[in-house]
């Protein structure tokens, strides 16, 4: 049997997650990441490996050179040691920096929605920002986020920087669009100004 076998074969193994104490909770920039989410790994001392990863739905990533590795449960900031200890055996000591990435959607009333992978320190309102704003039909406040299949309503989203308006892994981040009055505030203003000028100006006749 091959190093290079037994190297991937090692990859393979499940890396359990440490056990916390009863009723801790997990911090959400260390929380493992899901199905769907990336890992950027760039190893310096060859150009070569440097990869995008995906996660799969079995929670693993293909790393260059080595293979499938399960990362099912591990917190998102030990991703980077366990990546570099499945290298250790195949590369002399190098640099190797990896960056775990949370997939999460950007909706509704914002330049550019679409689907963003951002890093795990990544807040709400990053991710908005990276979607290119509020647009000018967009309601500012709340904002809608649905996170594990719950609704969440975020006031004061732009200034909080509290554990809920860390994203997590799935969010769907949706902001909402600004009620047609609202919008044409200035347009019903001038109108009722100019029925009112009319009403004066018959009655005086």
């Amino acid at each position: 049997m091959t190093s290079l076998f037994k190297l991937g074969l090692a990859a393979t193994i499940f890396l359990a997650p440490l056990p916390r104490a009863a009723g801790a909770q997990t911090a959400p920039a260390s929380l493992p990441l899901r199905p769907g989410d990336r890992a950027v790994i760039r190893i310096w001392a060859d150009s070569s490996l440097m990869d995008t990863l995906r996660v799969d739905d079995n929670g693993s990533i293909m790393l260059p050179r080595i293979g499938p590795m399960s990362i099912a449960g591990v917190p998102a900031p030990a991703i980077g040691d366990s990546i570099r200890k499945a290298y250790a055996a195949l590369l002399r000591p190098v640099s190797i920096e990896v960056t775990p990435l949370r997939r999460v959607s950007v909706v509704g009333e914002v330049h550019k929605p679409g689907v963003l992978y951002l890093e795990t320190n990544t807040t709400v309102r990053d991710a908005v920002a990276q979607a290119g704003g509020v647009d000018d039909i967009g309601r500012e406040n709340p904002i809608i986020l649905m996170r594990d299949g719950v609704e969440v309503r975020l006031d004061n989203w732009m200034r909080r920087n509290d554990a809920t308006s860390l994203v997590h892994s799935g969010d769907v981040v949706i902001v909402q669009r600004d009620s047609w009055v609202k919008r044409n505030a200035f347009s019903i203003v001038s109108g009722i100004g100019l029925v009112v000028s009319l009403l004066i100006t018959a009655t005086r006749r």
